[in-house]
């Protein structure tokens, strides 16, 4: 039977074989749980961006094996469209597709580090998650979440400050 587990650990520390971030067409820099496990993997994630192989577009999917920094062996990137349209259909749909390729892969033990959004709470992900966990096919794996460890930096506007010069 599959088990779901809260934990409050950042990505780079989750448990697991392999820990599962979404990262967005809209956020450059990186944002989120993304950005962390971007850094810690060198910016590999980010060279992609810059060479245009990955955009962040709904599909986009990009595994990268641990370079000794992270706690699980693998790092898995999956696109998430544009993060200013999150909603919890597309949190769903996302949630599903991490949950699909890990099994394919093979994965037993599963990190998924969310980052809530505005329109979207940290509760109701967690309680999407619960049920998404509990009605997949698979019964072999535990998920491990992880919310809200790394800052997502605000996207509205901010006022320009006036220089002191």
């Amino acid at each position: 039977m599959s088990e779901t587990y809260i934990l409050d650990l950042p990505p780079d520390r989750m448990e697991g074989e392999v820990a599962t971030v979404f990262f967005f067409e809209d956020d450059r820099p990186l944002h989120g749980a993304a950005s962390l496990l971007d850094w810690r993997l060198n910016g590999k994630l980010t060279e992609l961006l810059v060479a245009g192989k990955v955009t962040g577009r709904l599909g986009d999917t990009v595994i990268m094996q641990n370079n000794g920094k992270l706690d699980v062996d693998w790092a898995l990137f999956i696109g998430g469209g544009t993060r200013q349209r999150l909603s919890r259909a597309v949190w769903e749909r996302l949630i599903k597709k991490g949950l699909k390729i890990c099994e394919k892969a093979g994965f037993d033990r599963i990190a998924f580090c969310l980052d809530s959004q505005e329109n979207v709470s940290a509760s109701e992900i967690k309680e999407l998650a619960n049920q998404l966990v509990s009605e997949h096919k698979s019964s072999s794996f535990d998920c491990l979440f992880s919310f809200d460890t790394v800052p997502v930096l605000s996207s509205e506007p901010t006022e320009k400050q006036t220089s002191l010069l």
